[in-house]
């Protein structure tokens, strides 16, 4: 008789996968009117740099928001760190590059809030971010 063992893992909360989706959403269509107001004045850089600059980014975010369950709650923690990292990277373009090579700075600020913030900060981190889920 085949068995299948499921454990408790961990996963971004349904809160907190709907406010990521919606800041998602938004950057999307900021960068993609302001893309279409440059093109309607001539300018057309903002469309040729849509790629890299929107697209790749936002589909980064939503692989990251689409993963198993993770097997801690500072790895979940770490995942919507980089989402939010990249949704930053689409809302201001003109700081992309710096906030891409300032990517370590997501995973140190976990580090930080799971380490060293006040544990009423812990707690409230985890119950407004992170669930706990079966996986398989």
């Amino acid at each position: 008789m085949n068995t299948v063992q499921q454990t408790v893992g961990f996963c971004i909360s349904a809160r907190g996968r709907a406010t990521l989706t919606l800041a998602l959403i938004s950057a999307i269509l900021l960068r993609t009117a302001q893309a279409t107001a440059a093109a309607l004045q001539g300018d057309l850089e903002p469309w040729v740099a849509f790629g890299f600059s929107v697209i790749f980014p936002a589909t980064l975010a939503l692989l990251l928001l689409r993963l198993p369950a993770a097997q801690t709650a500072e790895g979940v923690l770490m995942r919507i760190a980089t989402a939010l990292h990249m949704v930053w990277i689409m809302v201001f373009p003109p700081w992309s590059l710096l906030l891409l090579l300032g990517l370590p700075v997501a995973f140190l600020i976990v580090e930080i809030v799971e380490t060293r913030a006040p544990e009423r900060m812990r707690v409230w981190v985890r119950q407004t971010w992170v669930a706990e889920c079966q996986k398989h």
